[in-house]
């Protein structure tokens, strides 16, 4: 389908949810019409950190979106948007259904059930010339979507590193970028 997709993974403190939101922005910000979802598994926790984060970073842009809380989505001057949602059951995949976006963002990935993110990935389409269509996982080891993600993103140890194993399963100390086309 042509897919690209980025795994960031680290301990908590690491600035997944900071690259999340730099990361969408700067598209939503150079890219006119550019459709763009972020995703937690709960609304609340869309709420505590990707909503907080946004704002913070959303602040340094000259013109700055505007944020409309009822849609939960931030307007650009462009004509592009970038939604907050959740996906913490399969069904919650079913609302975006009718969308079509040209990145989705997952922060906190391992934590969504693989089903309803599949589901999401037929979201991931666009007419924009020069535009391929984005997916970006920012996670934490484990969780439901923990064994996906390594199988999706497998671990790629240097020589010499110490393995690290989590929940039975090498997970490593260092993985290498992949991205898939």
């Amino acid at each position: 389908r042509g897919v690209w997709s980025l795994l960031y993974g680290g301990a908590a403190g690491g600035g997944k949810t900071e690259f999340v939101c730099r990361w969408v922005g700067d598209r939503d910000f150079r890219v006119p019409g550019f459709q763009a979802l972020v995703l937690r598994q709960t609304l609340p926790q869309v709420r505590a950190t990707v909503l907080r984060r946004c704002l913070a970073v959303f602040s340094a842009f000259d013109p700055p979106p505007r944020w409309k809380s009822q849609e939960r989505v931030w307007e650009f001057a462009n004509g592009s948007l970038l939604w907050l949602g959740f996906l913490q059951y399969e069904a919650d995949a079913y609302q975006y259904l009718s969308q079509e976006f040209d990145a989705i963002c997952v922060d906190e990935a391992s934590q969504l059930i693989p089903e309803g993110l599949a589901l999401l990935e037929t979201r991931l389409r666009t007419t924009k010339s020069g535009v391929v269509p984005q997916l970006v996982l920012a996670s934490n080891p484990g969780g439901p979507g923990h064994r996906s993600l390594l199988e999706r993103f497998p671990v790629v140890p240097k020589p010499g590193d110490e393995p690290l194993v989590f929940e039975g399963v090498e997970v490593g100390a260092t993985r290498e970028l992949r991205i898939e086309t």
